[in-house]
């Protein structure tokens, strides 16, 4: 091991590696010898990882590569020796300055520390699978399709690719139903393992069997009316059937622009309580404090095209005290937008 240790250098600068310039951990890919690369070629590389993803992001990326391990305490400290070594020198200087370097003849490495990048760089919700939760996952579904098709024939137990096909076949006559009873659930699960089997039975060319299978099926949706021909027929409304049920029940039927005038008044929202004239007015001073902030000449009135046309009487006809008060302690003149006054 010692003569493996002399000979091997940076593969960055050519350095030769020691005890001082690298990091030599025991549970890597080559236990118990040094990195490949010395300190200073780690910072650099550090630095410039730093420039594309930041430099949290970039130490933890630095501590997996170089088999470092990542201790959220020893970033903090690190701050401080950062404007002399730079952030991974400092790092490597607080890790040793802690004995993780060396202990009872130890290097740690990447595993000793925090593994999980999520709690590394505060980011928990940050969605990432790891081993771990695909074995959970696995084993849930395993559990699931246990629980909802069995396990199979005793001849012919159910594989993966088996619960695949009948989770397919059941999410397909599922679908489009609404409010199953527990009966067609029984009867829908029948016909999925029933459909199984019967392309088995093709597969093997066992084509009585196969033909006994398939009236079983049918016999059983149609007993549940799970049948295309047995769904209930969907009611088209046409709009001149609209038009007539209306008028059967004694509505008014208006044109578009007596609708829109009906529904304006009374079916949104009553009248606003102050005139038109005040909903220019502010559309005014919206212009005018847009236009100083543009350094462009503010306006005395708003050109008539923009003023507000009131086709719904949504307004007040006059102007109510509280607004007469407003009016007068700012000091407003209505603008008198096309032909609208106020009182």
């Amino acid at each position: 091991m010692d003569e493996v240790r002399e000979s091997r250098k940076c593969w960055h600068c050519g350095k030769e590696l020691t005890d001082r310039n690298s990091w030599m951990a025991t549970d890597g890919f080559d236990p118990g010898v040094p990195s490949f690369y010395c300190v200073g070629c780690q910072s650099t590389y550090n630095v410039g990882l730093s420039k594309l993803v930041g430099p949290d992001m970039a130490l933890f990326c630095c501590c997996v590569m170089f088999n470092v391990p990542f201790i959220p305490e020893a970033v903090s400290a690190a701050k401080t020796y950062k404007a002399e070594r730079g952030q991974w020198g400092a790092y490597i200087k607080v890790l040793r300055d802690a004995k993780y370097h060396r202990m009872s003849d130890k290097w740690y490495g990447f595993s000793d520390g925090e593994t999980d990048i999520r709690k590394a760089l505060g980011m928990e919700d940050l969605n990432i699978t790891t081993p771990d939760d695909e074995k959970i996952a696995k084993a849930k579904q395993e559990l699931l399709n246990k629980e909802r098709w069995g396990t199979g024939p005793k001849s012919r137990r159910y594989k993966e690719d088996d619960y695949d096909e009948l989770n397919g076949l059941y999410d397909a006559m599922t679908k489009d139903r609404v409010g199953m009873s527990d009966q067609s659930e029984i009867s829908i699960r029948n016909i999925c393992k029933w459909s199984l089997e019967r392309d088995r039975c093709i597969e093997e060319k066992d084509f009585n069997a196969a033909q006994k299978l398939s009236s079983m099926i049918e016999k059983e949706k149609e007993s549940e009316q799970l049948r295309k021909k047995d769904e209930m027929p969907q009611d088209l409304a046409r709009l001149d059937d609209i038009v007539k049920a209306v008028e059967r029940a004694g509505l008014d039927m208006m044109d578009y622009d007596h609708l829109c005038e009906q529904l304006g008044k009374y079916m949104f929202h009553t009248p606003y309580g102050y005139t038109r004239d005040a909903a220019d007015q502010m559309l005014l001073l919206i212009r005018n404090c847009t236009a100083w902030n543009e350094g462009i000449p503010e306006a005395d009135r708003l050109a008539d095209e923009f003023a507000i046309i009131d086709t719904l009487g949504e307004f007040a006809k006059e102007q109510d005290e509280e607004e007469k008060q407003i009016y007068s302690e700012l000091q407003i003149a209505p603008l008198h937008m096309d032909g609208d006054s106020v009182g």
